[in-house]
């Protein structure tokens, strides 16, 4: 079965909300599924949503979609970001919900704390990517949540993520 377990970090994280599981995120209605308990069980509604590493943006896609969340997504590979703006653009939302930006992972071009909700939309499947925690951290606003995990199906297609991977990451910053 699949586990969404959130605790407060004892790492100065507002909130740290880590996936693991076997529900299938590859179909559409796993991804908006996924959005929706998100979005419920860190009861962030408002704001802004960045994806550092938003993979195929179809995660930033369903926040964007299932509240009132501008989703920013973020990579440094070009194709990637041209695939995020079409997939926004297909669903009528790029600019009025959702963004895409090319940047590097170590210092993003965003003020301190503006992020209301930080995921990883890409799963890991390629691993860490350069991705900076600190600076994760950094954007993070105080009432604000992390998302990062990675689904069984994720795992299958790519870089398996494992548990004491993550909470090491989330122990640099």
């Amino acid at each position: 079965g699949s586990k969404l377990s959130l605790r407060p970090a004892a790492l100065g994280w507002a909130l740290v909300a880590a996936f693991t599981g076997s529900l299938c995120l590859g179909a559409e209605n796993g991804k908006a599924d996924l959005a929706r308990r998100i979005i419920e069980k860190t009861g962030v509604k408002k704001g802004i949503c960045l994806d550092i590493g938003c993979g195929a943006a179809a995660l930033a896609l369903e926040i964007a979609r299932n509240s009132e969340l501008q989703a920013i997504c973020l990579d440094p590979d070009e194709k990637t970001v041209d695939a995020a703006r079409a997939a926004a653009d297909k669903a009528g939302l790029y600019g009025k919900g959702m963004t895409a930006a090319k940047g590097s992972f170590s210092r993003l071009a965003y003020p301190d704390y503006c992020g209301n909700l930080i995921i990883c939309g890409d799963e890991f499947i390629a691993g860490r990517r350069e991705r900076d925690f600190k600076e994760m951290r950094r954007l993070l606003n105080p009432n604000g949540a992390l998302f990062i995990g990675q689904s069984a199906e994720a795992g299958k297609r790519g870089q398996k993520l494992e548990r004491a991977q993550l909470e090491s990451w989330l122990k640099e910053a």
